[in-house]
C-alpha cells in the first residue's frame, strides 16, 4: 500500500439525486431483507412502511438531544432529514411489496459514478484538488484529517 495515498469520500449533493438514491437504496435494503420472508410477512411490512419516518424521526431527535446538539443542529437538518425518511420508507414500502425492480442498477450506478450525482462547484473542487469543508462539515466540527498507518486520511 502507497503511505503517501489519501482517499476521499462524497454525498450525492444535488437534491434530486439525493432523493433518488435514498428511493433505491431502501428497495434494495427491503428486497434484501425479506428476501426469504413469506408474502404475508412483506406485504405486512409494506402497509407499515408509513410509520417508519416518525419512528426513525424520534430515534434521531433524541440522540441528537443526548448528544446536546439539538440547538445548533435540529433547526438546520429536520426538514431534509423528514423528507429523506419519508422518500426512505417510500422505496421500502416498494421493495417489500414489489422487489427491487431495477433499484440494483440504480444503487450502483451512485456508487460507481459518484461524481456524476454533485453540484457543478463540489464536482470542480474535488477534481481540481481544492476541496473545501461543506456547510453541514460547519455543524459537526470534525476534527482536522491527519493520515493513518496506511495513508487514508481518517479524523484526528
Amino acid at each position: 500500500v502507497e503511505p503517501r495515498a489519501v482517499t476521499y469520500h462524497t454525498n450525492v449533493s444535488r437534491p434530486k439525486a439525493w432523493l433518488g438514491e435514498r428511493w433505491h437504496a431502501a428497495r434494495v435494503f427491503a428486497t434484501e431483507r425479506s428476501r426469504t420472508w413469506s408474502w404475508p410477512r412483506r406485504l405486512l411490512f409494506a402497509a407499515g412502511s408509513p410509520v417508519i419516518p416518525a419512528l426513525r424521526t424520534r430515534r434521531i431527535v433524541r440522540e441528537i438531544r443526548r448528544a446536546g446538539l439539538q440547538h445548533r443542529l435540529l433547526p438546520r437538518i429536520l426538514p431534509a432529514l423528514v423528507l429523506s425518511l419519508i422518500v426512505n420508507a417510500a422505496g421500502e414500502m416498494m421493495g417489500y411489496a414489489a422487489g427491487a425492480g431495477r433499484s440494483w442498477e440504480a444503487v450502483y450506478h451512485h456508487e460507481l459514478y459518484k461524481l456524476e450525482y454533485l453540484s457543478k462547484p463540489e464536482r470542480d473542487a474535488i477534481l481540481n484538488g481544492s476541496i473545501t469543508a461543506s456547510p453541514a462539515d460547519a455543524c459537526a466540527k470534525p476534527a482536522a484529517a491527519q493520515p493513518t498507518e496506511t495513508g487514508s486520511a481518517a479524523a484526528g
